[in-house]
Order: structure tokens, then sequence, then C-alpha cells
């Protein structure tokens, strides 16, 4: 689930590379779409329009991009980039799509949805290499429907056609209004999808599948009670190389809870148990609230980076943020996510926009790691965009920045935004 991503510019012939970030927001009474983008590292940020369709857009982007296998040519590589939208009335589903690796932008019309439903809700996408072997790549855009079903717009020829299909719903439910979380995980044989989102019994639900063959899983509810009705949308992050998967909600009794699934009970253990794929093997664990204030809103993605010690000791870092009632940003966080319920998490107060001293946080619009790649914590940046709520409206941006292992996170004002 993304809202902004890491692309880095890659050149083929002379081997160079540069950290990139883009993200996409939507500026509800401008019904536009910008694109806040850093090609130096994050060093700089330049806002742009990418302009409206012909519906408008009301709701927040989700956005993939991926290689699709040509190069430019000096040798830098061409991704493309999908940044999906719901128009006026959630008739139709648009894509704003760049084919040159975000040198020009164009909006594409998905279409509606097949049963004729509205779209009800945000979008999420996800990329992943074909099945199909070469370069080839494919997309899928999810939605809910105002009939309680889940939709998918999906490419698998890299981009050059689309379609609809009705993934239905859970036996005996239907899905409530909000957004889908969806990822790829691959189980060392099969690269498959899984989508969760939550029904209107307040229970939590995955469509899983390998491109062919898709199943309804229901993973029920926290212990204390169902999923909040009030911050439905959940998020979900893999952790590899144990291939885990950990789902975040919020539970009815406000407290962060993380529903995880891995084939390992241990990396350092041998006894290896039912993975994601086998529909068995998920626990819930209560991650607690911050420990001087309730929860107010819930971030719609969680940040995986990978840490090396000096004494090549490997972990996992696993990043979830959230909003207190007190208006502040908190972190809840564990270095060694690969433990799975096992691991230890510890919130964070990273407090508010500095000046002026009244300024709150109102809302989380994404959150960006520098790799996911096995790398020390050293080399990692962190950026998590966010908005206050001192003017009210959406015209003053700012993001909060991790850079480590220092620890220090620093405010900074996305300034000349929409």
């Amino acid at each position: 689930m993304a809202e902004v991503l890491a692309v880095p510019y890659v050149n083929l012939y002379t081997f160079a590379l540069t950290q990139r970030y883009f993200y996409f927001y939507v500026q509800s009474e401008l019904e536009t779409l910008f694109l806040n983008s850093s090609l130096d590292g994050g060093a700089t940020f330049t806002w742009q329009s990418l302009g409206r369709p012909p519906e408008g857009v009301l709701n927040h982007a989700a956005a993939t991009a991926f290689f699709a296998g040509e190069l430019f040519s000096d040798g830098s590589v061409i991704n493309q980039f999908y940044a999906f939208g719901v128009g006026i009335g959630g008739d139709h589903l648009w894509a704003n799509v760049s084919l040159d690796d975000g040198k020009t932008w164009n909006w594409q019309n998905q279409g509606s949805l097949p049963s004729g439903a509205k779209i009800n809700g945000r979008p999420d996408a996800v990329s992943r290499q074909s099945v199909k072997g070469g370069f080839e790549q494919d997309t899928y855009c999810y939605v809910i429907g105002s009939d309680g079903h889940l939709y998918v717009n999906y490419s698998e020829d890299t981009g050059a056609t689309w379609h609809w299909a009705d993934r239905g719903a859970p036996t005996g439910a239907t899905l409530a209004v909000g957004r889908p979380s969806t990822l790829a995980y691959f189980d060392g044989t099969v690269q498959r999808i899984y989508t969760f989102a939550i029904g209107n019994d307040n229970n939590l639900y995955v469509l899983y599948g390998d491109g062919s063959t898709w199943t309804w899983l229901n993973l029920g509810h926290p212990p204390s009670g169902g999923v909040s009705n009030d911050l439905r949308d959940p998020t979900s992050v893999t952790v590899p190389p144990a291939e885990s998967i950990f789902v975040f909600v919020i539970g009815i009794d406000g407290h962060l809870w993380v529903n995880y699934s891995g084939p390992l009970a241990s990396p350092r253990s041998p006894v290896t148990l039912p993975g994601p794929s086998f529909g068995t093997g998920w626990s819930w664990k209560d991650l607690g609230t911050p420990p001087t204030t309730g929860i107010y809103t819930f971030f719609p993605n969680a940040l995986l980076v990978g840490n090396e010690s000096k004494a090549a000791v490997f972990n996992w870092n696993l990043f979830v943020f959230v909003v207190g009632n007190d208006g502040s940003l908190w972190m809840n966080s564990t270095p060694h996510a690969e433990l799975g319920l096992s691991a230890a998490w510890t919130w964070q107060p990273l407090g508010t926009p500095p000046s002026p001293p009244s300024r709150t946080v109102a809302h989380l619009n994404g959150a960006v790691a520098s790799t996911e790649t096995e790398a020390t914590l050293a080399s990692v940046q962190m950026y998590v965009f966010v908005l206050d709520s001192l003017l009210g409206t959406d015209t003053c941006r700012w993001h909060h920045t991790l850079l480590l292992p220092a620890g220090a996170w620093t405010w900074h004002e996305q300034k000349g935004g929409p």
C-alpha cells in the first residue's frame, strides 16, 4: 500500500545509482492529483500538478512502479508509474500513467466496475514480476464496491491491456467501506497476491491466489472484539527471508493489533510451520496504544528496513505509525520482526511540527524507506508525509524525516505545495 514510492535512478552503462522519492497526493478541494518528488536522494523536493481527469479525483492515490525491461539511449532504466484514483461518485477508476520514468504523465480511464456497483473507498495497487517470465510485469489495483465485493483492475502484459474482475466477497459476509491492502508474496514456489479487507461483521479477511485460483480466508478478529468500524483500513507488510506476513489493524478496544503468519516459528528454529499460503498459522498480538494517549487515526502502510550490524548480525526492523488523540505522531517498532509474535515492540513519540506551537498532526499520507534490501541502517532514509491541522485545509504540508543510525527525527516543511 503506497502513496509514496522509492524508485532509484539506475544507469546500466555507467552504474550510476541515485535514490528518488515520489509522493502522490490528491488535493480534494481542487480535485487534482499532485506529485511531490525528490530526484536527488531526498535533498530537495519539488511539487508538480498532474492535473485531473474529466470526472475529477476525490480519493487518495494508490501508486506502483516497475522496471519495464527497456533502457533510454544513455543506458538509464525506464520505469513505468501508475497512480490510481477514483472519480466523482465512484463511477470510474482512473490512472495517471508515466511510461518514461516519470518524465511525462497522462490520464487513462480504467472504466467502471463490471457489476455496475460504485467504487466504495480508496484503491490499493501492487506490481509483481510476471509468472510468464521475461521482463513482463503484472499490475493489480484493488477496490471495494458498494455491493460489498472486492474488485480488481489488472494488467498482465506490462500495462498494454487492462481488465476488470469481480473477486466476490467472503462466505457469509460483505466487505465494509474502506481501503483494501494488497501485497505480492513469494512462498518459495509460487508468487501470490494477498489482499486484506475488513468485513461488515468486523472480521479481517484475506483473498489470496496465484493469478488463476483465488481463496477467501476469515482471519477473525482480536480476542478483545472486532476490528474498529471507524478505522477499518488494514495495512500489511511481508517480511523476508522467512516470508512472514504482518497485518495491522485497530481493534474496537482502540488498541493496535497485529495478525501474523509465517512458515517458520523462528529463522533460528528447524521446525517448519504451515505458511500463509496454506491458510493456517495466523495469530493475533496486542500492541497496545501509545503510553500517554489513545489512537486517533491509523497509518496506511508499515515500513520494513533491514539492518546488518558490524558483527554481521542481520535483523529486520518494522515500523508502524499512528496519530494519537494528543495530535502527535507516534511510532511503534520492533528491531526483530523475523522473530514473529515473539518480537518485542516499543512505542516512541515523534512529536508535532515545531512552528508555530499550535500545529498538530491531522492526517498521515504515506511513508517510505529508501531500501528494502539487506543493508545497514546507516544507509537508510525514512520519510513520513503528514498534514498538519493549523489551517484546517490541505494547503500546508509537512514531512517527517528519520536519518539513521543517529535516530534523530527532524521536521521539514514541504513548501510550494498545492
